[in-house]
């Protein structure tokens, strides 16, 4: 399973929210079957009552979002989930088919996705067994009588990728690329933000009292009488809470400075001196001799004094809540559901659980990882595919190029060294040359909630391995088969997987203008990744180093306050108002996106012709490309949601905040003032 352990930004949020976003109802054919000519978009989606130049989002979408409301089982749904849907079809038919192959080597690909398919469809096992595995876990390993013993319960939690109190990961030093170290950052909160916890509103007021009830009823459901129920619920909002209060805002962790605190073991024990920190690494197999990156050194100094300060009966409570939490996916549907009430139901808007078909497909994309992607590619990625999406990167690769070259507001030294990173960026798409070996994993046909601590604690073991050591510049933080894209700064590298060239996104049957409006805008927006407010901060090797002069750097900052401006005044919903500084890189990528495709489609027109159809131009069909990609339509607490807690901004406002900004898209629909979108020529926003 690749995760993502190393500093990355996606094109979208894929969490278990599935705040995907935006349309497309074809299915994926096997590389073996004649394929059909797709359409490229769907006229009937837009909606010509409105005007293209007041809201172009809504002109482009407005009767898909008329016509498909969000069913109650879901919290979004649009292109990007419509996308995730179809993989999640094809990943199916690999699953059944590998789990009704009952005598295949169980140190197979096929034997490992098959018994853990299998497990998880085995309700009637699953329910059997209640509870029972969770609460035999929790007494064999909650020790909380001494701050030795919950640092062995600490250890234990975070060998199976659960990070109560802080977190553990391996990847490269920001300012020595070469070597892979050992991160240190805050984490510990059940609740998905700090602001939950410390914000003053009636709604967060409101969130914090339903949380505190559901912790009781999970207790309840755990054993406990009720008045042990309620303090335990208690304890663990006081535990969180404290650890909210020191945690660094959502802002600041953005800023790579301010999350680099280089540390030595010893070090590490004079800001811990209640921690035994040998025993934790110990506990963790932790064989590494090297320095540290402490994120939030104040958030671990708060940790230390609690390990004194707070009871050991309260800690007892906040580590069998965060099994609880970690775990619950691989339980019966009756506290599955508990669950599901209140991060789903009350906190997103979803009003009715999936079945545990589609929950099982959900669990197995990040837990499968690489064992799913090599099935996934071997039966469905087409080799043409690859061909056509490394023609079309060289042509972004180029566009970005030319306007780097004519950016007017920077000097020639530091023009060429942001052309140099931007030659030295790499591209991969599809899949990657080589997988990760699962062939000592072996699981159970029969033991869903034990196949899951032994795939966490395979993967911890991989990942551990990799202290001390140089990276593996071939290797991959998002399996092949998940919907997104991602750009590393660390290892300058933009990284685009089989999954997410489907379409709408990519498609080898619609002419290119709609191909730039997708694909195109996405490989744009990626590239632009490596010179946004973070990007920018890295050199040609992914080294954290300030390579631009101060007035090249004045003017990039002036730029980009010009955009979080821009987008602090859109509302949302309610009260609510899109946060320009935590969007601004995504804001930057996304209109150096549209903004690099277009000047790629310009670059293919020089040896291909296009005309009209129906009745669009090339360049209005490339925007009404773009814009159909983030259709989408959200429920309103999720919506909420997303503003509070995503880097990305609504998909309402990635179609018109980058467009506003667009000279072309002014001309291509005649844009005239008066008209909502218009922007003077002067107060448009031009990055790169």
């Amino acid at each position: 399973m690749k995760r993502l352990t190393i500093v990355i930004v996606t094109l979208a949020l894929m969490s278990g929210l599935l705040i995907l976003q935006s349309a497309c109802t074809n299915r994926a054919v096997k590389k073996d079957v004649q394929s059909p000519a797709l359409p490229a978009f769907d006229t009937g989606n837009i909606d010509d009552s409105v005007k293209p130049g007041d809201d172009f989002f809504l002109y482009a979408n407005g009767n898909w979002i008329k016509n498909n409301p969000v069913p109650d089982d879901r919290v979004s749904i649009g292109s990007f989930r419509d996308v995730y849907d179809m993989n999640q079809d094809m990943i199916e038919t690999l699953l059944q088919s590998a789990a009704q192959d009952s005598i295949a080597d169980p140190a197979s690909v096929k034997g490992q996705i098959g018994a853990y398919f299998h497990s998880g469809m085995d309700s009637i096992r699953i329910h059997s067994l209640g509870l029972e595995p969770l609460i035999q876990t929790q007494n064999n390993i909650i020790k909380t009588d001494t701050p030795e013993n919950i640092v062995k319960t600490l250890s234990w939690y975070h060998r199976h990728f659960m990070f109560p109190a802080f977190n553990v990961s391996f990847y490269e030093d920001p300012k020595n690329t070469d070597l892979i170290i050992v991160h240190v950052g805050q984490s510990g909160l059940g609740l998905p933000e700090r602001e939950y916890y410390v914000g003053a509103s009636e709604r967060l007021d409101d969130i914090r009292k339903e949380y505190i009830t559901f912790l009781a009823q999970v207790f309840m459901a755990m054993g406990y009488d009720k008045i042990r129920s309620t303090e335990a619920a208690s304890n663990v909002m006081t535990i969180e809470t404290r650890f909210a209060q020191a945690s660094m805002n959502i802002v600041d962790r953005k800023d790579p400075q301010k999350t680099y605190h280089k540390m030595t073991a010893d070090s590490l024990k004079v800001l811990m001196p209640d921690m035994d920190w040998d025993l934790y690494t110990n506990e963790l197999g932790l064989l590494y001799t090297g320095y540290y990156n402490v994120h939030q050194p104040e958030f671990l100094k708060e940790f230390n004094s609690m390990l004194t300060d707070v009871s050991s009966q309260a800690w007892y409570d906040y580590f069998a809540w965060n099994l609880f939490d970690r775990t619950v996916h691989y339980l019966p549907d009756s506290v599955n559901e508990l669950h599901f009430n209140f991060f789903n139901r009350y906190l997103s808007g979803q009003q009715k659980m999936e079945p545990r078909l589609k929950r099982v497909l959900n669990n197995s994309n990040w837990v499968l990882g690489d064992m799913l992607a090599q099935l996934y590619v071997d039966t469905y990625f087409p080799p043409e595919a690859k061909i056509k999406m490394t023609e079309l990167t060289d042509n972004l690769k180029t566009a970005l190029h030319h306007r780097i070259e004519k950016v007017d507001w920077m000097t020639d030294d530091t023009r060429e060294k942001a052309l140099n990173k931007l030659s030295a960026m790499r591209i991969k798409i599809g899949y990657p040359d080589k997988w990760e070996d699962y062939s000592g994993l072996i699981l159970s046909r029969d033991d869903y909630y034990g196949n899951i601590l032994s795939i966490l604690d395979y993967n911890f073991n991989i990942e551990k391995k990799k202290a001390g050591q140089a990276p593996d510049p071939d290797e991959w933080f998002m399996p092949a088969h998940i919907v997104n894209a991602y750009y590393s700064p660390l290892r300058n590298e933009v990284v685009f997987p089989a999954g997410i060239l489907l379409p709408p996104f990519f498609n080898l049957y619609a002419d290119d203008p709609v191909n730039y409006g997708g694909i195109g805008v996405v490989i744009g927006h990626e590239m632009t990744h490596g010179f946004d407010d973070h990007g920018r901060q890295y050199d040609e090797k992914g080294i954290l180093n300030d390579w631009w002069s101060e007035k090249d750097a004045e003017q990039f900052e002036a730029r980009s306050k010009a955009l979080v401006k821009q987008y602090d005044q859109y509302v949302v919903i309610d009260t609510f108002r899109i946060n320009g500084e935590l969007t601004l890189g995504e804001n930057i990528a996304d209109l150096g996106g549209v903004n690099v495709a277009y000047d790629a489609l310009q670059l293919a027109k020089q040896t291909n012709e296009y005309s009209k159809i129906d009745g669009f131009t090339p360049d209005q069909r490339f925007f009404l490309g773009f814009a159909q990609i983030w259709r989408s339509n959200m429920k309103d607490e999720t919506l909420i949601r997303r503003v509070m807690e995503d880097e990305h901004s609504p998909a309402h406002f990635r179609v018109v905040g980058p467009l506003e900004n667009v000279d072309a898209f002014y001309q291509a629909f005649k844009v005239q003032p008066g008209d909502t979108m218009y922007r003077p020529k002067h107060e448009r926003i031009v990055i790169w």
